[in-house]
């Protein structure tokens, strides 16, 4: 027998270490470099950083994105981050938390607005509703008369003709990441 059939496989190099992965589940006793366990990564999932918004540790090796807040006008950033982030901006990373966040987003105010409602109130009940869930980015449009300033189109949609709100929301539809695409769905 040779002196290289005795040799065992070196302990792995810092660097490899620092991948983020590990092999659980060996028995006990088994060479190493057989690879005879699980690989498992051992990175915490972090979610892609929406255009519009952030993504922030909620917990220990816990991440989840957000959304909301009035863009720049060219619809690549936000002018400034909302404070406070609150829990309904958040957006899950699992399906069961996607769906459930969903229908509370598009559910909508619970008192329809009516010939007899007032205006102001359902003006304010909406632009709550949109900001509580992350969804005001999508309520902005470029001042028509200003193109440089963009204007809330919930308290500023006396400013605004629905041909030309149209065609400003296409344009802007076409920018959107997939966080921007689910708030205007």
């Amino acid at each position: 027998m040779s002196n290289t059939d005795d040799k065992k496989d070196p302990p792995p190099s810092p660097s490899e270490e620092s991948k983020g992965f590990e092999i659980v589940g060996t028995p006990p006793g088994t060479p190493k470099g057989t690879n005879q366990g699980t690989v498992v990564n051992k990175m915490p999932y972090k979610p892609a950083t929406p255009k519009l918004g952030g993504v922030e540790e909620v917990g220990t090796d816990l991440y989840a994105a957000w959304t909301g807040g009035k863009p720049k006008p060219c619809w690549l950033a936000l002018e400034k981050k909302p404070d406070p982030i609150g829990p309904n901006q958040y957006r899950s990373p699992t399906i069961g938390g996607q769906a459930k966040s969903r229908q509370y987003r598009v559910h909508g105010l619970e008192e329809k607005f009516t010939k007899g409602s007032d205006l102001q109130i359902f003006e304010k009940e909406v632009w709550e509703h949109l900001t509580v869930f992350g969804l005001d980015t999508i309520a902005y449009l470029p001042d028509p008369v200003d193109p440089q300033e963009m204007v809330s189109v919930v308290h500023n949609h006396a400013r605004f003709n629905v041909k030309d709100a149209v065609v400003e929301g296409n344009k802007i539809a076409l920018k959107l990441d997939k966080y921007g695409k689910e708030n205007i769905a």
